[in-house]
């Protein structure tokens, strides 16, 4: 699987959009034929690990670490902090983490490792860079997500005074998405509103600042295949990338 970007993107075409904005959806991202060999990975990959958290982690409800429970310990966890009736659940979806950018327990799966090379190496990061017009950008951790139906994002910032987050980013990675399944990605403003969403259109990039309020909504029964991206943050000059 070759990774890289369509040739013919000029981030010039889209830098004025987002920095009056703080957002943009980028169709076309990348070569085709990478396009489909990663959707196709992904459809494929079975090390998937259910994450949701509960309430808010910093109340000390419960949080799933996928990288520090398998699959029988999601399970048992589920049973615990999701009883009939439960409505304080934060996220709820699948995800396998590719590249940090601090150090994590675990083995990464190599099948996903080219997807952490990519999205850390230099077509990535300089497109990144001449798109923001923020040379701060080093690095970029990365996750593979799988939303099902009944999998959902409620409003967040991203903000995390631990890490140096500048921008978010989603690699949307489903064919023939309709908007009627859900699974938009939804910026809230101050009032409650929703300001504008993206339907994860395939081979499509979002890019927005952080922090920046948002959710994902909810993938429901009507859809016929998982919403799958690779997603993550892209961070300034104090982080290290693990692999």
């Amino acid at each position: 699987m070759i990774l890289k970007l369509d040739p013919s993107l000029r981030p010039a075409d889209y830098g004025p959009v987002f920095r009056k904005f703080g957002r943009i959806h980028i169709p076309g991202i990348l070569d085709p034929a990478g396009a489909v060999a990663l959707e196709q990975r992904l459809r494929r990959f079975d090390a998937w690990t259910r994450a949701l958290t509960v309430g808010d982690p910093g109340d000390g409800h419960a949080v799933l670490d996928p990288d520090g429970l398998d699959a029988e310990g999601v399970c048992r966890v589920e049973r615990v902090v999701t009883p009939p009736g439960q409505t304080d659940i934060r996220f709820l979806f699948d995800m396998h983490s590719i590249a940090t950018v601090r150090p994590r327990p675990g083995v990464r799966d190599p099948r996903l490792i080219p997807i952490g090379d990519f999205i850390n190496g230099p077509g990535f990061l300089d497109f990144a860079r001449s798109l923001t017009g923020d040379d701060r950008i080093r690095r970029c951790d990365a996750s593979a997500t799988r939303y099902m139906p009944g999998h959902y994002l409620t409003p967040h910032n991203d903000a995390n005074a631990g890490e140096e987050r500048l921008y978010a980013y989603v690699l949307n990675l489903s064919r023939s998405w309709k908007v009627e399944w859900g699974g938009v990605l939804a910026f809230i403003d101050a009032d409650g509103h929703v300001a504008e969403g993206y339907t994860p259109v395939f081979n499509s990039l979002n890019i927005f600042r952080v922090p920046q309020n948002h959710t994902v909504t909810m993938v429901n029964a009507l859809a016929r295949v998982p919403r799958l991206a690779v997603t993550g943050w892209m961070h300034g000059p104090g982080s290290t990338a693990q692999n």
